[in-house]
C-alpha cells in the first residue's frame, strides 16, 4: 500500500475497534451513538461525549558503549524477528521512568536515566497507541565483566595491554597489533550487562554488535543467520535501529579516537568509523568454515583515508595459512581494483567450529606468520556469532 493509503487504513482500523468497544457508556451503562463520522460517540441518556483513548507507550534502542545495541524477540513473532524494547506507561510515570522500568522488566538491564534522548513519535492505532521513541544507554556492569568477553578479568583502569594474557601480549608485540585495536576489540564489551529475558516478557534478549547487525540487514532474512530480521520500514523500531547504525558510521567513538591520538596512529581500529561511507564496511569482519581448519587474523587498511579494521578468515580447504591470505587478497582486489584497500597479516592459528553445537575453539599458531592474538580473534567471533553463548567461544595458545 502507499504511505497515504496505509495511514488511512491504520486510522480506520483504530476507529473501528474503538467504536465496537464503546457502544455503552462506562458510567451510565446507556447505549452510545456515533458522531463526527465515528471520531466520537454520545451517551443516549446523559448526552456526554466520548472520545477515543490514546495509550502512550515508549519504544527504545538501548545501547552499550559505542558499538552494541540491545534487541529482543517475543515468542509469537515470526522466526528470526528481533526488535527494540517497548511498553506502555503506567499511572504516575514519566516517559523516562517507563522506559527504565520496561527495559528492566524485559531484559534485566538497567539504563542510565540521564542518557535517555527523545528521537521521534509515531501514531500506532493497533488499536490506539502512541509510540514515543528514544535512545538510551545501559548502565555499566558493576564488576566490569561481561558475558561477551573471554579475556581475563581486569580492573576498569587497566590499559589495553593488561586485557591480554601473557601469551597474548607476546603475540601482540610479534604481529604488530596496536594497543588501540586491543582496546577497541576487548574493551568495548567488558561493561555490558548480561541480559536475562524475564518470564512472560521476552523469549530472548541479547546484545548485537554494529558490524554484524549492518551485515545481517544487508543480507536480508533469506540469507542472514537464523532468518534474522527487524520490523519493516514503516515502524519506529526500524528508524531507531537504522538511524543508530548510520549515526555510528558517521562518528568515531571518543575513546578510540583518543587512543589513536595518544599512540600517534592515524588509522582507526576495527570498531571505529570515520565520517562518510567507507568501502571497507562492505567487507565482512568474519568468514570461517565448519570443522577444523587454519585461520589468519588480518588488518584491512584504506591507504586513502587511513581507516582500518580487523578481519578473521579461516578455510577448511587451505593447506597453508598463506593460501587464506592470498585468497582474501584476491577477494579484495575484486572489490577495490584501484588498490586503496590493503591487507596485513597479524598471525594465525587454528579454529575448531561445530555449528550444530554452537561451539568454537581458537588455538595454535602459524608456522609462517606466528600466533595471532587469539583472545582478540575469539572476541571478534563472539561479535559475529551473537546466537552462540559467549562461554562456548574459547581460546588457547596450546597445540598446533
Amino acid at each position: 500500500m502507499s504511505r497515504s493509503d496505509a495511514a488511512l487504513m491504520a486510522v480506520a482500523s483504530g476507529l473501528a475497534v474503538w467504536n465496537l468497544d464503546a457502544q455503552y457508556h462506562g458510567t451510565t451503562g446507556s447505549p452510545t451513538t456515533p458522531r463526527n463520522s465515528g471520531f466520537s460517540r454520545s451517551c443516549s441518556s446523559s448526552g456526554r461525549s466520548l472520545y477515543p483513548r490514546v495509550d502512550p507507550a515508549i519504544i527504545t534502542l538501548v545501547t552499550g558503549g559505542a558499538e552494541w545495541c540491545l534487541l529482543g524477540r517475543k515468542q509469537e513473532w515470526p522466526r528470526g524477528r528481533y526488535s527494540t524494547l517497548a511498553g506502555f506507561l503506567e499511572i504516575g510515570e514519566s516517559l523516562e521512568q517507563a522506559l527504565a522500568r520496561e527495559v528492566l522488566e524485559e531484559s534485566g538491564v538497567e539504563v542510565q536515566l540521564p542518557s535517555v534522548r527523545y528521537v521521534a513519535s509515531q501514531p500506532w492505532p493497533f488499536p490506539r497507541s502512541l509510540m514515543v521513541g528514544f535512545y538510551a544507554a545501559a548502565a555499566a556492569a558493576l564488576d566490569g565483566s561481561s558475558s561477551s568477553s573471554s579475556s581475563s578479568s581486569s580492573s576498569s583502569s587497566a590499559g589495553p595491554v593488561e586485557l591480554l594474557s601473557h601469551q597474548g601480549r607476546m603475540a601482540m608485540m610479534d604481529t604488530g597489533i596496536k594497543p588501540a585495536e586491543v582496546s577497541a576489540v576487548l574493551g568495548d564489551c567488558r561493561f555490558l550487562q548480561p541480559p536475562v529475558p524475564q518470564e512472560g516478557e521476552m523469549e530472548d534478549v541479547r546484545w548485537f554488535h554494529r558490524d554484524w547487525l549492518s551485515w545481517a540487514l544487508q543480507q536480508g532474512p533469506e540469507a542472514a543467520p537464523g532468518g534474522f530480521m527487524i520490523p519493516g520500514e514503516y515502524s519506529l523500531a526500524y528508524r531507531l535501529i537504522t538511524g543508530w547504525l548510520q549515526q555510528q558510521k558517521r562518528s568515531v567513538p571518543q575513546t578510540v579516537q583518543n587512543s589513536h591520538q595518544e599512540s600517534g596512529s592515524n588509522s582507526s581500529s576495527s570498531s571505529s568509523s570515520a565520517k562518510g561511507i567507507w568501502l571497507g564496511d562492505q567487507v565482512p569482519q568474519v568468514e570461517i568454515d565448519e570443522g577444523v581448519f587454519k585461520y589468519v587474523l588480518l588488518r584491512l587498511t584504506d591507504s586513502s583515508s587511513g581507516r582500518s579494521k580487523l578481519l578473521v578468515r579461516g578455510a577448511a580447504a587451505a593447506a597453508y595459512h598463506n593460501h587464506i591470505l592470498q585468497h582474501a587478497k584476491g577477494q579484495l582486489q575484486k572489490l577495490c581494483p584501484q588498490g586503496t584497500l590493503q591487507l596485513d597479516v597479524l598471525g594465525g592459528g587454528r579454529i575448531e567450529h561445530h555449528a550444530d553445537q554452537k561451539v568454537i575453539s581458537v588455538y595454535g599458531y602459524s608456522a609462517a606468520f606466528g600466533p595471532a592474538v587469539h583472545e582478540m580473534t575469539a572476541a571478534l567471533l563472539q561479535r559475529w556469532y551473537p546466537f552462540y553463548d559467549a562461554s562456548s567461544i574459547t581460546w588457547s595458545y596450546e597445540g598446533y
